[in-house]
């Protein structure tokens, strides 16, 4: 476990940082484990239970770097994988570099994508599917300190690495109080609130490079990465006429069946 920043579980090959968790403290969600964090000023420390005792469950890691959670299924009498991890390449640590995230669900096109307001550092690589050097502003010549810059709220992330330039912003703060924080310090990229259990709401924000982000299909957290005036313009334009093209297209939909069942009753 590294303690730097929030707390997060590294699993190395060699000298080779290959995959890690979530920040800790993890989000609670209702099976039949308990999570136990720990963090405090004499012990930073992570362990779980099985409310049932007679279920058995190990975790094992093989030499491939697998991790692996197995539960014991009685009736067949074999051990049963329940998880395991890394098991596809977005879930190996940086696969897509800097400012970037990775989807293992893109089946029909290239799985690393950059963030709002980012694009390849080198668009020539990136065709290659060299990803190594990430992604950068797209208008790095514009500042984003006071300058009509906001937040695009990137949905279902494993959030970015965060043992480096990382923040617990107090607890109790709640979204709008976090985003003032992070515009307040021009070197804040990205933010996150999360509930701790039994603390209420904390926010966690991010002073520097983002590395590392997964994109799930369903779950996972919300992170608000910090864009320029331009883009955020861009997107709020973008967010606008899709609206306007739904409103549009439900109007008509509702005129053609209104239509359709005068003509009817006149039949």
């Amino acid at each position: 476990m590294n303690p730097n920043g929030s707390p997060q579980i590294f699993l190395y090959k060699g000298s080779t940082l290959h995959w890690r968790t979530s920040p800790l403290p993890w989000p609670s969600t209702p099976t039949t484990e308990k999570y136990n964090f720990v963090n405090n000023q004499d012990e930073i420390s992570f362990s779980y239970s099985v409310d049932d005792p007679s279920i058995m469950t190990r975790v094992v890691l093989d030499s491939t770097g697998l991790i692996q959670k197995l539960v014991w299924d009685d009736g067949v009498h074999q051990w049963k994988e329940q998880w395991s991890a890394p098991k596809y390449r977005c879930e190996k640590y940086g696969r897509c570099g800097s400012y970037s995230k990775c989807s293992p669900d893109n089946i029909n096109r290239f799985e690393c994508m950059c963030l709002p307001g980012y694009e390849p550092k080198s668009h020539r690589d990136w065709d290659l599917r060299d990803v190594s050097n990430g992604c950068v502003r797209k208008h790095w010549e514009l500042s984003v300190y006071g300058n009509g810059e906001g937040f695009v709220k990137v949905e279902r992330l494993k959030l970015p690495d965060s043992s480096f330039n990382v923040a617990w912003i107090g607890m109790g703060t709640g979204s709008s109080e976090c985003e003032q924080a992070c515009l307040m310090n021009c070197s804040c990229t990205a933010f996150t609130t999360t509930n701790i259990d039994g603390k209420g709401t904390s926010c966690l924000a991010w002073f520097g490079e983002l590395m590392d982000i997964l994109e799930y299909t369903s779950e996972g957290s919300d992170l608000n990465v910090r864009v320029d005036a331009i883009e955020l313009g861009n997107l709020l334009s973008s967010h606008f006429h899709k609206l306007l093209h739904f409103f549009l297209l439900s109007v008509f939909s509702f005129s053609f069946s209104e239509v359709s069942k005068e003509i009817q009753r006149l039949s």
